[in-house]
């Protein structure tokens, strides 16, 4: 929806809202390149709702929902003491809502629960307690990533923009970046990616991950 005045988005969020999950209240965009809403009920209850682009399919969103059940499911969240966002299910029972505007255009999203709290990186101490910090997070990426290998989608095989195994596709990139000694940095990085990373990838285990854990 990234094409509709802002007004009129929130009015058919508001209906998508109403309609699917029998939900009203304050509408406000989040940050980041994803259209994420925070949705505040008058009771003081938020949500967020994730609307998907027309990259987003049906079987990412499966899987986004699946990690988060399988996390739940192998006790991360107690382990740990983190709490994960679980999908709010439509009335009829669906991870996602979808909703047909006036001029035949379909939304979609899921709502999901508020997970209060502070980004990771802004609560890293600068004292010596960074190396157990930074330790205490390893061991969380490990468990979760353990546990995320058990998960098997079709639509898992699938490539990104962020996809280190194909980071190369990045390389003509380099030349936009005005800093000479920038670029050569960047350029044995990808040389050193290409000569010893990239032609031991074929013979590596494969299996989902989170690739953007704070």
């Amino acid at each position: 929806m990234a094409d509709v005045p802002s007004d009129h988005k929130e009015q058919i969020i508001a209906q998508l809202l109403d309609i699917s999950y029998d939900i009203s209240g304050r509408i406000t965009r989040l940050a980041g390149e994803n259209e994420n809403y925070l949705v505040k009920t008058k009771k003081g209850t938020r949500y967020v709702l994730k609307l998907a682009d027309e990259d987003t399919t049906a079987g990412m969103v499966e899987i986004e929902h699946l990690a988060v059940e399988r996390l739940i499911d192998d006790g991360l969240g107690t382990q740990f003491n983190i709490r994960l966002p679980r999908v709010i299910e439509t009335r009829t029972g669906e991870v996602q809502a979808c909703l047909m505007t006036r001029d035949r255009k379909e939304i979609r999203g899921r709502l999901l629960e508020f997970v209060n709290g502070t980004a990771w990186c802004e609560q890293l101490p600068s004292n010596t307690n960074r190396r157990v910090r930074l330790g205490h997070l390893g061991k969380i990426i490990a468990q979760i990533n353990l546990a995320m290998a058990h998960i098997i989608h079709p639509a898992t095989q699938r490539t990104h923009s962020w996809d280190l195994a194909k980071a190369d596709q990045h390389r003509a990139d380099i030349s936009s970046i005005n800093n000479s000694g920038q670029r050569q940095i960047l350029e044995w990085i990808f040389h050193l990616y290409a000569a010893i990373a990239k032609p031991l990838f074929a013979s590596l285990p494969h299996s989902l991950i989170h690739g953007d854990i704070n």
